[in-house]
């Protein structure tokens, strides 16, 4: 039964598809999943099982033009991202996309183009925005309860090593042929750090490591950011490190650990464990602690308020110009982590 529901299709069938994206259309009473598209014949083929999609093809273009499909969720690869979501904008889909919206400034600001001249929806899946702790941190920094200026730290640690799935790593291993840990996972920690700063970013510095020999590229990346009021974030990215055998299977998408989110100032220190959702912000005046759902709970937030700003005509947000922005930040990160040195950033003047 589809009257009065929201037609979606979801292009990518891999392990965030089908452990969160899916999982989030299923549960919505307003959506409608008429159509999946995977080049990959066994993930298209499970998520074909599992979520019951109208249907299922190797190519999106095969049912991009149907007008019953009035917006599409795009979670794959970040090299092929960009085409794929103008192909969405150009055939008047509303669009949720998955960071990073591409892997180069000018596919980014094509992706940007094509979102503003389509006239339809385009939401960036920044999902940690969806966090309530996430929410939470940003509501005290703009109460002034940490104070300022601040000390960011935001680390991730994901895509780990597994032992018993050398197909994982393989597919890790060809991503690194063609990008890094922290333009493609970091995009989620630049978006944070410009999201709870309140000044733009004024000068980047980093380093990286490799620490298996057979890797093509760099694992792990430390970025410094400094802002203009003084405040200072640092972005950790690591991928392929080493993981229990008994945590390989734990969860769609396993972790070495959870994401880190602490957050320094003159007045406070405030941090959220994303695994149990407790945060916390310490004062000379006292300690406030609060228990706010886990990480596994955005998606329904997410994919809510993607739907709102279709039927309302609001605005989505995070929007395209938003991963541009935590694109342009990875990009000068990583351009002086190669180089090793500091390079000044330059904002960019948005049309």
């Amino acid at each position: 039964m589809r009257e009065g529901k929201i037609g979606i299709g979801v292009i990518g069938c891999g392990a965030v598809a089908r452990g969160f994206h899916l999982p989030a259309v299923r549960r919505h009473p307003s959506v409608a999943l008429l159509a999946l598209a995977d080049v990959d014949e066994t993930a298209l083929d499970r998520a074909a099982r599992e979520f019951g999609a109208e249907r299922a093809t190797f190519d999106y273009r095969d049912w991009i033009k149907d007008p019953a499909i009035e917006a599409v969720i795009i979670a794959t690869p970040p090299e092929v991202t960009p085409q794929i979501a103008i192909d969405c904008l150009q055939a008047g889909k509303h669009v949720l996309c998955e960071k990073p919206i591409a892997i180069s400034h000018e596919m980014g600001r094509r992706v940007v183009e094509a979102a503003e001249a389509s006239g339809r929806k385009f939401q960036v899946g920044f999902i940690f925005r969806f966090n309530a702790g996430v929410r939470m941190l940003k509501r005290w920094i703009t109460e002034g309860a940490i104070g300022s200026p601040m000390v960011i730290r935001l680390g991730a640690f994901n895509e780990p090593w597994m032992a018993t799935d050398p197909d994982h790593n393989r597919r890790v291993i060809e991503v690194l042929r063609t990008s890094t840990p922290l333009v493609v996972g970091g995009a989620h920690l630049a978006d944070m750090a410009l999201y709870f700063a309140s000044s733009p970013p004024i000068r980047v510095s980093g380093v990286s490591a490799r620490t298996r020999g057979e890797l093509p590229e760099d694992n792990h990346w430390i970025g410094v950011i400094e802002f203009a009021d003084g405040s200072i974030g640092k972005l950790e990215m690591g991928w392929l490190h080493p993981i229990a055998e008994a945590d390989e299977h734990r969860g769609p998408y396993p972790q070495v650990k959870y994401p880190e989110i602490e957050i320094f100032g003159s007045r406070g220190i405030a941090w959220h464990d994303l695994r149990t959702g407790r945060t916390q912000l310490v004062r000379s005046e006292g300690v406030i602690q609060k228990r706010l759902p886990p990480y596994e709970l955005n998606f329904d937030a997410q994919l809510e308020a993607f739907l709102t700003a279709i039927r309302e005509g609001r605005p989505p947000s995070p929007d395209a110009r938003d991963g541009y922005r935590s694109l342009s930040l990875t990009l000068a990160l990583h351009e002086a982590i190669r180089r090793r040195t500091s390079l000044e950033i330059v904002q960019e003047e948005e049309g």
